[in-house]
């Protein structure tokens, strides 16, 4: 019983400290990964309609977004889907999976140059100096483009950093796969999803 009633203030002070943690981080506007990068899930739809009105689902016409690049050119998904299969990642420098899958999709995005797969790495929330920056310093060379207000996030219900969306050359989205990939989860699912074809 005495052990139990001192047991009892600590379990209380490790509450207390774990509730301040998570309103820190929510006023700061960080999100957690809940599956800590290890989603088995195969594909999500659902939440929050973006910007025009619908909400990604697999099996359905891919939402249509316009996103500006680091150099401040405008990339309008809708110029592409129907006509080049499409693989995007949504992520955010200060994600930790995102960081560790990077040299896997750095090496998949180089390994699908010479094909008509487009990879987008969307990046979600941050201003463009800070992914800028994160960027150059990884010697990264995909397209990235600059999602700061999150819509199209929203609307391909990216809740999970990192998330990955799959859409075919019909324009359709094939899959959408949350938490991180390793390189053999991204050959198989560009392969079984986008069917590459040489340039």
């Amino acid at each position: 019983m005495v052990a139990t009633w001192r047991a009892a203030p600590v379990a209380i002070l490790i509450a207390l400290v774990a509730t301040a943690v998570a309103i820190a981080l929510s006023i700061g506007g960080y999100q957690i990964d809940p599956t800590f990068g290890f989603a088995g899930s195969r594909s999500t739809g659902g939440g929050p309609a973006g910007s025009a009105g619908t909400t990604a689902r697999v099996g359905q016409p891919a939402p249509l977004v316009a996103l500006t690049d680091l150099a401040g050119a405008e990339f309008d998904l809708g110029s592409e889907l129907g006509r080049s299969p499409i693989w995007i990642t949504f992520w955010a420098t200060w994600c930790g999976p995102c960081r560790a899958e990077a040299a896997d999709l750095e090496a998949m995005s180089r390994q699908l140059a010479d094909t008509d797969v487009i990879h987008l790495a969307i990046s979600l929330g941050e201003a463009g100096d800070v992914v800028r920056d994160y960027i150059d310093s990884g010697g990264y060379t995909w397209h990235t483009l600059l999602d700061s207000e999150r819509r199209a996030g929203a609307a391909y219900a990216a809740r999970v950093f990192p998330t990955h969306v799959f859409i075919d050359r019909d324009g359709l989205v094939a899959a959408i796969r949350p938490g991180i990939l390793n390189r053999i989860q991204m050959e198989a699912l560009v392969d079984q999803h986008l069917d590459p074809e040489a340039r």
